[in-house]
């Protein structure tokens, strides 16, 4: 695989499996990656916490209530009391034997057959101490040149860029503390911006191509949604339903278009 800065530069749009192919099987499991992983998709994201006692692990929410039927924090828990737990069933009776991966086991299913969004939640105790485990994790697989690090807490991307400033970096928008791309990349000196397909709008993307960003958004998961963000002509596109995304790209042929540029 080239690297990931070099696959985005040479192609119009990268288009990423959210949690996996999440539509298809329960987010953030090894079934949702192996999923996106068979339908070829280029890029797969991924939610990590770090664990009471140092597991960096794939999951979404910061509590266990939603998919894992507990009670509690993910970041107060050890790793052999979550893999007590099954994260399939609330998705379906067929998924019952699901866990809640490591990323090194979701890296030994992805590694070298596609992208990584790795989004770093905003919920750890010690973020220093997060970010370091996270690169050791991917230092097993040379997985630093093939992933993209995001996240919704901006000090943990200044973090990330300062422990391997060769880190690409992407903050997401926060709802709640709204700022321009070029605010968040004046604070953070990331690399691009991600935001929800909904909050995508002309203040945005006129901030954005001023400055020289690329921007993302993430849940695209209909066909009118798609429509709005090619329309926008972002360079990433985050959905649920990668298979449908990726069959209209294709009979649109957008899908794997290069990139004029690719050579600049």
């Amino acid at each position: 695989m080239k690297t990931f800065k070099k696959y985005v530069l040479s192609h119009n749009l990268l288009l990423v499996a959210h949690r996996g192919a999440s539509g298809n099987a329960p987010e953030n499991t090894l079934s949702a990656y192996r999923k996106a992983v068979e339908l070829e998709i280029p890029a797969i994201e991924i939610d990590v916490h770090l664990t009471k006692d140092g597991y960096v692990v794939a999951f979404h929410d910061d509590d266990l209530s939603r998919t894992a039927h507990a009670k509690g924090q993910i970041t107060d828990t050890n790793y052999s009391e979550l893999n007590n737990l099954e994260v399939g069933s609330w998705f379906s009776g067929d998924y019952t034997n699901e866990k809640i991966p490591t990323l090194t086991e979701s890296l030994e299913i992805i590694n070298n057959k596609s992208y990584l969004l790795l989004e770093l939640k905003p919920f750890s105790k010690d973020p220093e101490v997060f970010v370091n485990k996270v690169l050791i994790d991917l230092d097993k697989f040379d997985y630093l040149n093939k992933t993209l690090f995001v996240s919704f807490d901006y000090d943990i991307l200044q973090i990330m860029k300062q422990v391997e400033p060769k880190s690409l970096t992407a903050g997401i928008l926060n709802p709640f503390k709204y700022m321009l791309p070029s605010q968040i990349v004046g604070i953070t000196k990331c690399d691009a911006i991600v935001c929800s397909i909904n909050e995508l709008n002309d203040t945005i993307m006129n901030d954005a191509n001023l400055h020289q960003i690329p921007i993302g958004c993430y849940d695209v998961d209909n066909i009118e949604l798609l429509n709005k963000s090619i329309e926008y002509q972002v360079r990433g596109i985050g959905t649920n339903f990668p298979e449908l995304i990726m069959n209209e790209l294709i009979k649109r042929g957008i899908y794997g278009k290069s990139n004029s540029n690719k050579n600049k």
